[in-house]
């Protein structure tokens, strides 16, 4: 039995990161994806030069630093390998690279979708969380 949720634990985590993958790859530019990517990046860019000035971390109050260090981190190092840029963000103007931060997106939801696994597994039992994953892998948008 043990080995039945573990394949289908499995199936339901690689079907909602394909799924994502592909909503990753042919969305087109959301709106708020130039500041948090691009924030980002300066904010890397100021840890970097070890740079803590105001002037580096009053950017962009709308958005929760987390999202800007994790999605920042994927432009700065696209930014460093070019057949990246070429292979998935040749739709994007070379400046912006948003396919590292997507992917870094897709699989924070692909690990959220397991941890709700494990909570419904823990509280509920098994099945409860098999189900649980499923309805979060599944949701629409």
């Amino acid at each position: 039995m043990n080995f039945r949720f573990s394949i289908l634990l499995i199936l339901i985590l690689t079907a909602a990161f394909l799924i994502r993958l592909a909503v990753a790859l042919n969305a087109g530019e959301m709106f708020d994806e130039f500041a948090v990517v691009t924030y980002g990046e300066i904010y890397w860019g100021g840890i970097k030069n070890l740079d803590f000035s105001d002037n580096i971390w009053r950017i962009n109050y709308e958005h929760p630093p987390l999202a800007k260090y994790v999605f920042g981190l994927g432009g700065t190092i696209e930014r460093n390998i070019s057949w990246i840029v070429e292979t998935f963000d040749s739709d994007f103007h070379p400046d912006k690279g948003y396919f590292l931060a997507r992917l870094f997106s897709v699989l924070i939801g692909v690990a959220n979708i397991y941890l709700i696994y494990l909570i419904g597994k823990q509280w509920f039992g098994k099945m409860a969380g098999i189900a649980s994953a499923a309805f979060m892998a599944f949701m629409p948008h």
